[in-house]
Formats: structure tokens, sequence, C-alpha cells
């Protein structure tokens, strides 16, 4: 559902859009969707008091830079959690580089921000897919099922991607506004508080889909453009610990990818996110 606000911002409930993609903006999306990471950064990660926060939603390779924003219509949910309740994210505007949404925090507490991304279609070159696969950390099976596609072979793509991220105003201490799943499809919930972190830290997580662990997830830390420590995958109860040895924001991801049919052609997968400030130790 779209709502207009007092301020002429347009609100994003859960309600999935499907409008189609047009003109520049789907242009520039096919190109820069797959095998680039997506992210929700604020432009602070703990604040005093109750205030505003803007949000970039963003694609790219170099992470925390935006690189590639999405037009509105790809927006299936956009919404934060504060105080046990639900509020929805509104648009602030449009750029090439990301999609800027505003967060209005009621009262003091720690936001839990999400927001998840409509499914596309895509295709991708042959000589890309190994690419993807390293960036992805993918199995040797699915290595195995690609390259017996075959020379003619063409890689098809549908993908869903959720982006999430952490927001403190004031100072209490509610372990169950980072503690409690989020109520997303696809999710890293953290298992210590997010907004606490300083470098030097791990921070063990859980990735849970449809509520449920998922086992053999490839996790990565992306900091300053790339990825640090290698991977990490989560183990039969979702689990996995993230080093976090630097001050700075932080990009953990993952790519579920799955093959639709025995082809070695035909693919879903689902891409998840959880950006993260790291302060100076002390």
């Amino acid at each position: 559902m779209t709502v207009c606000t007092a301020a002429g911002r347009q609100a994003i409930g859960p309600r999935r859009w499907r409008g189609a993609i047009v003109g520049l903006a789907g242009a520039m999306l096919a190109l820069v969707v797959h095998a680039h990471d997506t992210w929700l950064l604020p432009d602070g990660g703990r604040y005093d008091e109750p205030t505003e926060v803007t949000l970039g939603l963003s694609s790219g390779n170099l992470f925390p830079d935006a690189e590639s924003g999405f037009p509105p219509e790809r927006i299936a949910a956009a919404s934060f959690r504060l105080g046990g309740v639900h509020y929805p994210l509104s648009v602030l505007r449009v750029t090439p580089e990301q999609l800027l949404l505003r967060l209005a925090p009621h009262a003091p507490g720690i936001a839990a921000v999400v927001v998840a991304v409509e499914p596309l279609d895509v295709e991708i070159d042959d000589h890309i897919v190994e690419i993807y696969f390293d960036e992805i950390n993918a199995s040797e099976a699915q290595r195995k099922a690609w390259s017996a596609a075959g020379q003619t072979r063409r890689w098809q793509e549908r993908f869903v991607k959720h982006a999430k991220t952490y927001v403190r105003f004031g100072s209490g201490d509610d372990a169950t506004a980072w503690s409690t799943p989020s109520g997303a499809t696809f999710e890293i919930l953290p298992e210590a508080d997010p907004t606490a972190l300083t470098a030097g830290d791990s921070l063990p997580v859980r990735v849970l889909k449809n509520g449920l662990p998922l086992e053999g997830l490839q996790l990565a830390a992306v900091r300053d453009r790339k990825v640090t420590g290698g991977f990490v995958a989560t183990g039969a109860d979702g689990r996995a610990r993230i080093s976090l040895p630097q001050p700075g924001w932080w990009l953990i991801r993952g790519t579920e990818l799955r093959q639709r049919d025995a082809s070695g052609t035909r693919w879903d997968s689902d891409w998840v996110s959880l950006s993260l400030f790291v302060a100076p130790s002390r």
C-alpha cells in the first residue's frame, strides 16, 4: 500500500509491488544487480535521542560507497521495528546511486530496519559466472552442475535481496530489540548487541530463512571495498561467528543459490545482508 505523508513522501508498507521497470532506471538496475552486494546504510548508527535518520539502499562492489540505487517500484517491503511495533519507512528521494529512505523514531530504543526487494529475472554472460561463484563461495556441486550444462549454456537466475541494519536511539539496553527475529523472510540475526560493537569484537549471528535456521550459508564480512577474513559457513543451527577487527562500517552478507531444475542453467537465489557500525577500540 502506498500512502502520501504530509510532506509528500511515499510510505512503503508490507504489500508487494509488481510494477514493471521501464526506462533508464530499469536498464541501470539490470546492469548492476548481479554479483553485487546490496545494503542499507544509515547516516549514523548511534544517537543520543530519537531523531530522523536517512538510510541509503544501494548495490555495488565498493561498500560502503553507494553505486546504484533502486526505483521505489522494486521495493517489496521496507519497515523498522521499535519497541516491539513495526512502522513503515518512507521514500525521501531517488538518486542514481541509492534510494534514500526516512526513519522517524517515536521513542528511544534500538530500531531493526529491514528492506526486501522484488524478485528479478536476469541472464548473465558465461564468463561472468565463475566470478559470481567466487564472490559467493559457491559449492563444488554447483560449479559442476554449471560446467556440465555444455557449451551452449546461458545462465538464467531469479533472485531476491534482503537488507537489514540497526540504529540505536538513546542508552537503553533492551536485548529483545536485536535478539528477536524481525519477521523478514530471510535475515541475519545478531546474538550480541549490534549497536555496541568495537574494533576487535567477533559477532555471533544466526541466519534464519522463513523463521528457521539455515545451514551451510557462506557468510563474508566486507569492509572498505573488500572481503575481510574469508568465508564462514553457518552450522546446523544457523549460527556463525564473524570477526570485526577494524572500526568503521561493515557488511555481513551471504547468498543462498539453488538449482531450479536439472539443466544446470536455471537458478534461484536469495541474498541477505546486515550492515553494522564498529567503533574504535577503547
